[in-house]
């Protein structure tokens, strides 16, 4: 919390505009709100699955609602994904060490073996997209109107100039265009929307960053032209030849057909039926894992959390050991691959024995611990019955007809 604070009165800070400065006492308000939670958890003994679920359910949600209102600096987010890691690692939001997992690993999706946090930068980038989504497509609202009337002024949102003249908010967001700009494309229609020259309605981006400005002296057009000024009253191109670069666009030229009596359009390209969203947006630009085979295995229907956390924990080659091994259970390929196998099926056979895995790693922890810290060393055997206990325990609420095999 302190950490925030001196960041707070950083020069950054004072330098900020007013309506800066009310977002990042915005920023602020949010940063306060997750550590008076964290605060009054502290006294509670949470296991790392209870703080997991505290962390994705509450406090990362109160991160994605303040990113969903303003756009907040880079290093507000840092600071609260600072304060949920502190927290779901050592259950206080500061200090140091006991990290067992990098961040940017543990805010991957289940199926590419990560714990689903959602990422907070990701999701303030993803809302900030929506509001140039919105500046793009002229969406209609008084506040895309007054952009369009002081701040574009007729210019193309790709064309204007991020650097000088704005405020802090507005640089941020025009800092994103690029962003946008990889996952949306211009459907051709009449043409009298289309920048020609800057908007990507071609295979391959935008004219000009293909090019370059020389194709524009080639053809004796303007920097704002509109598409609508090479087609002809019939929907034929009118495309000017008289370059190697304009012969050579001549040929992805054809391969689109302009449609008079429909208007031009934007596509979300990552989007279902071109429509944007700032879910598929979030999809789009989060940092994105290697697909895992064993997701299954631990966040499937029947585990209890603390168990799948401590199997994942084990996956990751990062529970405390007494003596180094020199095999991780990531890469044991033969063992993995019978669970697959006796894991095949619907029901409870299915469910059995991907709970039993889970189980048994997390009691094999449990008697490391036990061990460790004074306690008798418990026979194998006996081991083998408190688990199969347990699992008796859990198959008996589950509503199928459970047969186990001991």
């Amino acid at each position: 919390m302190s950490s925030f604070l001196n960041i707070l009165s950083s020069s950054k800070v004072r330098s900020s505009s007013p309506s800066s400065s009310e977002h990042l006492l915005s920023s602020t308000i949010s940063i306060l709100r997750i550590t008076s939670r964290i605060r009054s958890w502290t006294a509670r003994v949470l296991s790392f699955a209870g703080r997991l679920q505290l962390v994705r359910s509450v406090l990362r949600s109160l991160q994605v609602y303040w990113a969903s209102v303003f756009v907040l600096p880079a290093y507000v987010h840092n600071e609260v994904d600072k304060i949920l890691r502190s927290y779901l690692w050592k259950g206080k939001e500061e200090g140091r060490g006991g990290i067992k997992v990098a961040w940017v690993d543990v805010c991957l999706p289940f199926e590419e073996g990560g714990l689903g946090i959602r990422d907070g930068p990701s999701w303030n980038i993803a809302n900030t997209l929506k509001i140039l989504w919105l500046m793009l497509t002229n969406s209609g609202s008084l506040w895309v109107a007054w952009m369009e009337a002081y701040i574009l002024k007729g210019k193309s949102l790709w064309d204007v100039d991020s650097r000088v003249g704005r405020s802090w908010c507005f640089r941020a967001i025009l800092r994103k265009r690029e962003k946008l700009k990889h996952h949306v494309r211009m459907k051709v229609g009449n043409g009298n929307r289309c920048r020609v020259w800057l908007d990507p309605w071609l295979q391959g981006g935008a004219i000009l960053e293909q090019v370059g400005e020389r194709v524009l002296y080639d053809a004796a057009s303007r920097r704002e032209a509109r598409l609508s000024d090479f087609i002809d009253p019939n929907g034929e191109w009118l495309w000017p030849r008289v370059s190697l670069e304009l012969i050579d666009l001549w040929e992805r030229v054809q391969e689109v057909s302009p449609c008079l009596s429909v208007s031009d359009s934007w596509v979300w390209v990552p989007g279902r039926q071109g429509g944007f969203s700032i879910a598929s947006a979030w999809e789009a630009i989060c940092p994105r894992g290697s697909r895992v085979l064993w997701d299954g295995l631990l966040w499937s229907g029947g585990n209890i959390p603390k168990h799948s956390f401590c199997a994942w924990l084990a996956i990751k080659d990062r529970v405390l050991q007494i003596m180094e091994s020199s095999h991780r259970i990531g890469h044991w390929g033969v063992e993995l691959s019978w669970i697959f196998h006796r894991g095949i099926g619907k029901g409870v056979r299915r469910k059995l024995w991907r709970v039993l895995w889970c189980a048994t790693i997390y009691f094999i922890w449990n008697e490391r611990n036990h061990r460790l810290h004074g306690g008798r060393a418990r026979d194998p055997i006996i081991l083998f019955h408190l688990i199969c206990t347990w699992i008796r325990a859990r198959a008996g609420s589950w509503r199928e007809d459970a047969h186990l095999p001991f």
